[in-house]
């Protein structure tokens, strides 16, 4: 299966960070905070490029009007809710019911955020693959 020109750079610039970042460790160059995030910007590069790869080889890539409408109302949803636990934690810390620091709050917006677009995908094949005459009955 051919891979197209993005994938490809994506996966050899994904599998370069991660020998530079093995190097790095078996040389002891570097910090822990450098390889740390090497590793972790090289993992996902891989990750991305691997699925990717996986959708265009099953041929799930595909966007009609409809597909693509559902597709931004349910990422507008995802980020919808992403703002607003930024300002339930902003206004939250504020009125000083609850003190967290930084490294906590990003954490808990990254996996927030994760299990969204997840849900977000989710959502995006149920409707898709819904037929319309049981999407309105739904309704």
């Amino acid at each position: 299966m051919i891979m197209d020109r993005a994938i490809r750079i994506t996966f050899v610039a994904g599998f370069m960070l991660i020998l530079v970042t093995i190097t790095m460790i078996v040389l002891e160059m570097g910090g822990d905070t450098a390889i740390t995030l090497m590793i972790s910007i090289g993992c996902g590069l891989l990750f991305f490029a691997i699925f990717r790869w996986r959708l265009l080889r099953t041929g799930e890539i595909f966007r009609d009007e409809r597909t693509q409408k559902i597709h931004n109302s349910a990422m507008a949803f995802s980020w919808w809710i992403a703002y607003l636990m930024l300002a339930v934690v902003t206004v939250l810390s504020i009125a000083n019911v609850i003190d967290i620091p930084l490294e906590s709050f990003t954490t808990i917006m990254f996996f927030i955020m994760m299990l969204d677009a997840f849900l977000e995908r989710v959502m995006e094949v149920f409707l898709t693959t819904m037929p319309l005459y049981r999407m309105a009955a739904a309704l």
